[in-house]
């Protein structure tokens, strides 16, 4: 078993990342030796997993503030002309977005999720 040094849980011996948190682990003298090939391919999987990660999470943040941009934008001109119309379609449009980005958000992470899964479960192998 190797034990993580970020939180302390018992992983399996063929286990690369730890289960509970996701820190890497390092093979000790009592579990075989982890090649140095091996463990560059791991560290570089889970940084580019991770830098990906963060890049959905900004684009995510960069759409909501786009959204919220241009409904006000419809919501305060349909005030300014009194038009009840502009305004209700700037509040749907801006709710219809919001719902479009948490559902893109949830594929995109869901798609890192299984790429990653799989790449793990292949270098199990």
């Amino acid at each position: 078993m190797k034990k993580c040094a970020k939180c302390g849980c018992e992983n399996p011996d063929d286990m690369m990342s730890c289960a509970a948190c996701g820190e890497l682990l390092y093979a000790d003298a009592a579990t075989e030796k982890q090649s140095p090939q091996m463990f560059l391919q791991s560290v570089r999987a889970q940084t580019s997993y991770s830098a990906l990660r963060r890049m959905i999470d900004l684009l995510a943040i960069l759409s909501f503030v786009a959204i919220i941009i241009l409904a006000g934008v419809f919501i305060v001109s349909g005030f300014m002309s009194s038009s009840v119309l502009t305004v209700v379609g700037g509040v749907v449009a801006g709710m219809l977005g919001c719902f479009l980005v948490i559902a893109s958000y949830q594929a995109f992470m869901l798609l890192v999720d299984i790429a990653d899964t799989l790449i793990e479960q292949s270098r199990k192998k």
